[in-house]
């Protein structure tokens, strides 16, 4: 039996910034849209705001990703709000992505710093369209699938890159068997 680590995600500092001036401006909005009603009444529209600042707030929490755990058969992307799995059989390749500056990710849409990163986006220097489950950009490892491609950013990248492709090449030996 194979053992499982599992392996933290970590903030970037542009992510702390974006979670904390984001849930400045909900609280923010919504205390002043109470000050504003008379006598500090909300009334059902006021109410609304206030439960759908709430809710932005705790989806985003719940989203961001926690920890990466590299199984015998899966990759698990978790988060407070569950899992995301990704097959070995199905991962194509994995590479190490040193550098990626946030200047240089096009947003298609998703979460751009709110509690990580989450969402689709492109980038130059990565083909096409990739999923973003990271609590950071850079150092984070591109993750290719046949049917997506992943950029996930775990706290020891070099490390997890190295048992992910030791598990890879254990599916391809056993393949062949």
């Amino acid at each position: 039996m194979i053992a499982r680590r599992e392996y933290r995600a970590p903030f970037d500092q542009p992510a702390q910034i974006a979670t904390l001036l984001v849930l400045m401006v909900a609280l923010g909005s919504a205390m002043a849209l109470n000050a504003l009603l008379p006598e500090g009444r909300m009334d059902v529209p006021g109410k609304i705001y206030f439960a759908l600042m709430i809710l932005a707030v705790v989806i985003g929490w719940g989203l961001a990703v926690r920890s990466y755990e590299i199984g015998s058969k899966w990759l698990f992307i978790r988060s407070f709000l569950g899992y995301k799995k990704i097959g070995l059989k199905d991962i194509r390749a994995a590479r190490y992505v040193p550098t990626l500056v946030h200047s240089e990710i096009e947003k298609s849409h998703g979460l751009s710093g709110m509690f990580g990163y989450f969402g689709s986006h492109r980038a130059d220097g990565i083909d096409g369209l990739f999923r973003m489950r990271c609590n950071r950009i850079a150092p984070a490892i591109l993750i290719e699938t046949q049917r997506a491609n992943y950029l996930i950013s775990p706290d020891d990248t070099r490390e997890f890159l190295n048992e992910l492709n030791e598990r890879l090449a254990e599916r391809d030996i056993a393949s062949t068997d």
